[in-house]
């Protein structure tokens, strides 16, 4: 048979295949192989017709014949991938789509297989470079868009995996479930600028879509933007009635943005209209464990946990109130819900934490560790699997570009606020809670707890920074100073004429350089405590994604490594804004140290800050129950208490 005599005959098979007509497409393949036994292109027809009908076994067959006659022609193996992956073996599967793309580099279809192939394999270098390949091609194909963006933060490219979101900001005909799904990844990998760019073209684009707008608002309150997350969600609220969950959300919305009579109304409203809502009574739990009211948010952590018994909030939240101190009936329930694995990764860690709590409690130390051990095991993993794992490298990076960059004019001192902000930092779990608790004591000054406009503002700097390698810091911050200034100033106006304010988020040690722009005037506190307590008893707390070096002994180590190097930075370029503080010393004699640490503060004398404890105020971190209580020297030392199990933060820790 001549080759012309079989294009001819396959492509009247292909026309009657594409009408319908199977059997003579069959029979019209089989001709030519009768004629020509091993042609490639009609084994690769007939399996691909085979396929179609759902015989797999003899469509495996003809198409690996196919690949057997004719190894350097892509369709046969594309074919043959797609089978094997209904036959899940995607091993194999990805084999035949690697030289797919090797042979038939220019043909789309050998990436898109690539791409699926690489899914089910786990081989995210082999994925993104189908999906680059395939935005080449299709620049409008969102859904590839937004997976190679998270396929870049899994691998850690934060800056390529925002790149990768940002067209679709001003990108025509995006869906909702495409947005939704950028959203999600923007938001927990924490760029927040991207994310407030993509929810709002989302509300743009779908004006009455009312996932675009509590996206929105979520955006913007994880930025930092309290007002227009505010302002944002509360067109919302006129159908609250009919949708109760909104007042649990607002609720929630209003706690995290400290504006606590908003949030009690609403949450009360929530607690009402949806009684068996674990959410809502939760939200109530914490918001009365804020505002200092224990036994009443004891009461609500029960309520919360009668009504679903597997949520671990409730039972976190019970085990702070208490100190650990926990009855064996619900200990022995929190241990059946970590022997059944009944509850998602990151609810057993934190549920794991709490267990590790009570033991504490009851002085079982190796026990208690043990049960730290797990958790932080368990969050690891969730959070390298999210992409957001601690990267030392690109820590040290970042450190290195603050040393670099951010040395304030410390001979301006123009006032550009109304407001004296004092910054307490230092290390997580070092004592800022307690410092600020003491300061705001006083009757000038009003404490607002753990702001987060001074890392936003960082992440914010650190993205244009990155995105425009030619500008200073000087450019950026005479940019966006006043926004960011305002941002604070937003949550400063909460201060009830009090003419100084603080702002206890630990790691502003990062922003110090940035903050000090922001506010010429503003003055800080750094908390200094024994780094082997610290450490440990960062491990033993469950934080957030934010604190992505919180669940190793060695992250935890390199992360002090680096804090200290930053410190010994600022100490030399800050000159007498940065006012040092020894925790040790606060501990063991604190009416000297309170009265020094007042009078360093700029602050004149007032009796209320020794009697810190008895000051009726809100308190949103893991030391709200210990900073109502006076200063004891069992708030320190105990690293001795693990000394079987710290030896690796110790070895850390004294590296040269």
């Amino acid at each position: 048979m001549q080759e012309s005599d079989i294009d001819r005959i396959l492509d009247e098979s292909i026309a009657r295949q594409n009408a319908g007509d199977a059997q003579a497409a069959e029979s019209g393949f089989r001709r030519v192989l009768d004629a020509a036994p091993g042609h490639g292109e009609s084994l690769q027809l007939l399996g691909s017709l085979k396929l179609q009908q759902g015989d797999l076994e003899a469509a495996r067959t003809y198409l690996t014949e196919a690949v057997a006659a004719d190894p350097d022609e892509p369709i046969s193996r594309i074919n043959l991938a797609g089978l094997l992956l209904k036959l899940n073996e995607p091993e194999k599967a990805h084999e035949h789509a690697l030289k797919a793309v090797e042979v038939g580099a220019g043909f789309r279809e050998s990436w898109k297989q690539l791409a699926l192939t690489a899914l089910r394999t786990g081989d995210h270098g082999a994925e993104i470079s189908a999906m680059e390949r395939i935005l080449g091609w299709e620049p409008d194909n969102h859904v590839s868009r937004v997976r190679l963006a998270e396929l870049q933060a899994l691998s850690g490219n934060a800056m390529l995996s925002q790149q990768a979101l940002d067209p679709l900001s001003r990108a025509q005909g995006v869906g909702e479930m495409v947005f939704a799904r950028a959203l999600n990844l923007a938001i927990a990998s924490q760029y927040l600028t991207v994310a407030c760019m993509l929810a709002e073209a989302w509300l743009k684009s779908h004006p009455g879509s009312v996932a675009a707008r509590e996206k929105l608002s979520e955006a913007y309150l994880e930025a930092g933007n309290i007002p227009e997350a505010l302002s944002t969600y509360e067109p919302l609220m006129a159908g609250a009635a009919e949708a109760p969950d909104r007042w649990m959300k607002y609720g929630r919305m209003c706690l995290i943005s400290q504006k606590f009579d908003e949030a009690e109304k609403n949450l009360a409203l929530a607690v009402e209209a949806m009684p068996d809502s674990p959410k809502a009574v939760f939200g109530m739990a914490r918001l009365l464990t804020f505002q200092g009211n224990m036994e009443e948010a004891e009461v609500y952590c029960r309520r919360c946990m009668e009504i679903d018994d597997t949520y671990s909030p409730a039972y976190m939240q019970l085990t702070i109130l208490r100190s650990g101190d926990i009855e064996d009936e619900t200990l022995a329930h929190m241990e059946d819900l970590w022997e059944q694995a009944r509850l998602r990764e990151e609810s057993m860690a934190n549920l794991v934490f709490s267990i590790g709590d009570i033991y504490h409690k009851r002085t079982d130390f190796d026990r208690a560790f043990h049960c730290y051990e797990e958790a932080n095991r368990l969050n690891r993993e969730y959070y390298a699997k999210a992409g957001t794992a601690y990267d030392p490298e690109k820590h040290a990076a970042l450190v290195d570009m603050l040393i670099e960059d951010a040395a304030p004019d410390n001979g301006d001192r123009d006032a550009t606020s109304e407001f004296q902000p004092i910054f307490v930092i230092g290390m997580p779990r070092s004592g800022t809670t307690l410092t600020e608790s003491i300061l705001a004591a006083h009757p000038d000054v009003h404490g607002c707890g753990e702001l987060l406009n001074g890392s936003h503002a960082l992440g914010e700097y650190q993205y244009l920074r990155e995105k425009n390698p030619d500008k200073s810091i000087d450019d950026i911050v005479a940019e966006k100073a006043d926004t960011w200034r305002a941002g604070f100033e937003e949550k400063f106006s909460n201060a009830a004429g009090a003419r100084v304010v603080t702002d206890k988020l630990p790691i502003n040690f990062l922003s110090v350089g940035l903050l000090a722009r922001i506010f010429p005037h503003a003055r800080f506190l750094h908390i200094r405590r024994n780094l082997m307590d610290t450490g440990l008893s960062i491990y033993r707390h469950s934080f957030s994604r934010a604190y992505d070096f919180s669940h190793s002994f060695e992250d935890i180590g390199d992360y002090i490594r680096q804090y200290l190097r930053l410190m010994a930075h600022w100490r030399e370029v800050m000159d007498d804004r940065l006012i040092e503080v020894d925790y040790a010393d606060l501990v063991a004699d604190p009416d000297t140290r309170i009265r020094d640490l007042v009078e360093r503060a700029g602050l004149e004398w007032n009796e209320a800050c020794l009697n810190f404890h008895e000051a009726e105020r809100t308190v949103a971190t893991f030391s709200l129950v210990q900073v109502r209580q006076p200063i004891s020297k069992k708030m320190s030392g105990d690293a001795e208490k693990y000394a079987a199990h710290v030896a690796p933060l110790r070895e850390i820790l004294s590296r040269d």
